[in-house]
């Protein structure tokens, strides 16, 4: 039931829009000015209009009450709500007036729960709440996306490096391995690319490792640095290379 249907946007009426969207069945409307109440029940079928005064009589039909009247009295009170509840069952009132349209005391009933203004802003606190914990999380996450992003974006800055250090390591193992192979007359083609195969291998692997422990351990800084410095070494070794 809900109580106090006075305009389009007060309290009550958007109540009233959520249980004719959510078809929780009847719903009775009362309000101490009938015309407004009477438009309702023409323009939904669950919605039945009914006289103020007689609000009592339907009480004990309705799993849910609402009330928001800007009346000078309370539109339900305990004594008369006891008077008429005939089955004891589960039902939930929401006072949404301020100041309240309930008695208070409504709540010590069994079966009853209550919620006023008081609780539903103190319901609203806590999902604030929440939420801003939310919002914290979700900047740690996107903080730490960004610190991966400009790790990524600086590794893929610096691929050039990467490849002279590649070509650096295949001339300097083909250049060992040559000087190996003058030294071992025995060792014939098949077993020169055996070995080839598996040193050029394990040079790779090596190189790669260390790349990419710095792009996963390293900071962004330290990753430039870190390929600054390798870039001038490999120069620094290929000028003494050509000299």
């Amino acid at each position: 039931m809900c109580i106090g249907y006075r305009y389009r946007r007060n309290r009550c009426c958007v109540s009233l829009k959520y249980l004719i969207s959510e078809d929780v069945g009847k719903v009775y409307v009362t309000n101490r000015t009938h015309g407004k109440a009477d438009s309702l029940s023409k323009q939904y079928d669950s919605v039945l209009s009914i006289d103020y005064k007689d609000r009592y009589s339907v009480i004990s039909e309705c799993d849910i009450i609402i009330s928001a009247t800007s009346s000078p009295h309370y539109t339900i009170t305990r004594d008369m709500l006891e008077k008429n509840i005939i089955n004891y069952k589960k039902r939930i009132i929401v006072d949404l007036a301020v100041p309240r349209d309930i008695d208070l005391a409504v709540e010590k009933l069994s079966g009853i729960e209550y919620f006023n203004m008081d609780n539903l802003k103190i319901t609203v606190d806590k999902n604030i709440d929440k939420r801003l914990l939310e919002v914290s999380k979700a900047e740690k996450i996107i903080e730490k996306f960004l610190v991966e992003y400009e790790r990524w974006y600086e590794v893929r800055n610096v691929f050039p490096v990467k490849k002279d250090v590649r070509k650096y390591v295949e001339n300097l193992v083909d250049q060992r391995l040559e000087e190996g192979f003058l030294k071992l007359e025995s060792c014939n083609k098949e077993d020169r690319e055996v070995m080839q195969g598996l040193i050029k291998g394990v040079a790779n692997e090596i190189m790669n490792k260390f790349v990419y422990s710095v792009k996963e351990c390293g900071s962004v800084d330290d990753v430039s640095t870190y390929f600054k410095c390798l870039n001038s070494v490999i120069n620094d070794e290929w000028e003494r290379v050509l000299l």
